[in-house]
């Protein structure tokens, strides 16, 4: 009796029809070139596997709905239909996106049991990139004439500094050089007075005492 039972659940459970998970509105998802996406659909009963389903894309160019499979030129290599792990999993896994992946898909299980997915395929995600790694060598460059010109300001400040120090010594000697000496003789008749040496120059002087 209990083996006719668990016999009944198993039939019951295998003849159990796959009912596609659906949303009230389209589902819209975005991607990016080169990426991966996954265009969800399932059964209700997630243990539940249909005898058959197909993915299908619809061509605007013949208004028809064009199957998808790994072996089709489009998409040779880049789908994966479902998972072996669990039976009710229907979804699509699209790989190396292109422009052209981008449209209305449907997951169709036949009759009346589908459901749409609207994919758009968006520029590549690596523009942002490849604009951010041009930036950088400029950036660096910038960087690169601004270190040297502040280094060649610091370098003139300073030989400007040594050459004022030195002009400041070069005087304070003129200084010291122009100090003239001389002995004045109190007497009634005037005479000159003897040279002298000051430094580098010679002065000359008369003095008369009354």
């Amino acid at each position: 009796m209990l083996s006719s039972l668990c016999l009944l659940i198993i039939l019951v459970h295998l003849c159990e029809s796959c009912t596609v998970v659906k949303s009230s509105q389209a589902v819209h998802i975005r991607a990016h070139v080169g990426e991966s996406v996954l265009l969800p659909c399932s059964c209700t009963n997630t243990h539940t596997r249909p005898e058959r389903f197909t993915w299908e894309k619809y061509n605007t160019h013949t208004n028809t709905w064009d199957e998808i499979s790994s072996e089709s030129e489009q998409y040779r290599n880049r789908v994966q239909l479902g998972t072996a792990h669990s039976p009710g999993n229907l979804s699509l896994l699209i790989s190396h996106l292109t422009k052209e992946d981008g449209g209305v898909y449907r997951c169709d299980l036949g009759g009346q049991e589908h459901t749409d997915r609207i994919l758009t395929v968006e520029g590549s995600s690596d523009t942002f990139n490849k604009y951010f790694l041009i930036a950088i060598p400029v950036l660096l460059l910038f960087l690169g004439l601004g270190i040297i010109f502040w280094t060649f300001k610091v370098q003139r400040r300073g030989q400007t500094a040594t050459s004022v120090g030195q002009t400041g010594q070069w005087r304070d000697q003129q200084t010291q050089d122009d100090v003239m000496y001389c002995t004045i003789d109190s007497s009634n008749t005037a005479r000159t007075v003897p040279e002298m040496e000051t430094g580098n120059k010679t002065y000359y002087a008369t003095i008369n005492s009354n």
